[in-house]
């Protein structure tokens, strides 16, 4: 049986960085404000992630034994971490490593050396938007009729189908669904869900198919508009 561990005082925010200089400066950092978990590679990284259940991950991407796509990939597997959110923390900035990285299930993508009160301004951000999650009220956002979107949950209720989505998928339905029945721009949602990280437009393509997979059954669509957009409606 798995032990995980949760502070119920200070969020607490785990640091997965190979270079001992930048982790020891992180944790000094952060430390007065959270608590801080320190791991020296993605192999520890994982297994203190599992044991503890971090609020927020901060995650170098180039490390030995397992990189930081692998832990991403890893974590975004288990339904645990689903929600939790990973801002990634690296030296490399090519377009390519920053795609994968949001594929894969990072929250935000910052470049080394970083600016400390900017991180701890998308750490606050990031965590402010994961606690009002967590003590919302019960009371969903009715879209339409006996469809609902739970904000505490993040679930598509329809009728009496429940039904789960990921992360990522929830930012894009949340959008969409607040302009139901209306057409959203592809730009709009890559800004909702990225936020203002320069990312292609054409990474929302495998969640929409997924979404789509989601809805199949339940009478609802995300109908494409070529070259303008989506728009979420019944069938």
């Amino acid at each position: 049986m798995t032990i995980r561990i949760v502070s119920m005082s200070k969020n607490t925010i785990l640091v997965i960085e190979d270079e001992e200089g930048i982790r020891e400066g992180l944790t000094f950092l952060l430390s007065e404000q959270y608590s801080v978990e320190e791991a020296e590679n993605g192999v520890i990284g994982l297994k203190k992630a599992i044991r503890h259940s971090p609020n927020l991950i901060l995650l170098d991407l180039k490390m030995p034994e397992m990189d930081g796509f692998q832990v991403l990939k890893a974590l975004r597997a288990d339904k645990e971490f689903d929600h939790t959110p990973i801002i990634v923390l690296s030296a490399f900035n090519s377009p390519a490593d920053r795609t994968k990285a949001f594929e894969l299930g990072a929250d935000d993508y910052i470049n080394k050396p970083f600016d400390r009160a900017e991180l701890m301004a998308r750490i606050q951000r990031k965590l402010h938007g994961t606690e009002i999650k967590q003590v919302s009220s019960p009371n969903n956002l009715i879209i339409k009729n006996n469809l609902e979107l739970d904000l505490r949950n993040h679930q598509l209720n329809f009728g009496k189908h429940q039904i789960s989505l990921s992360a990522i998928e929830f930012k894009i339905i949340h959008v969409l669904s607040m302009h139901f029945e209306q057409l959203v721009s592809r730009d709009t949602i890559v800004e909702h869900v990225w936020e203002k990280q320069p990312v292609s437009p054409r990474l929302i393509d495998p969640h929409i198919l997924s979404l789509r997979s989601k809805l199949n059954d339940v009478n609802l669509t995300i109908q494409s508009v070529y070259g303008k957009g989506y728009i979420f409606k019944t069938l």
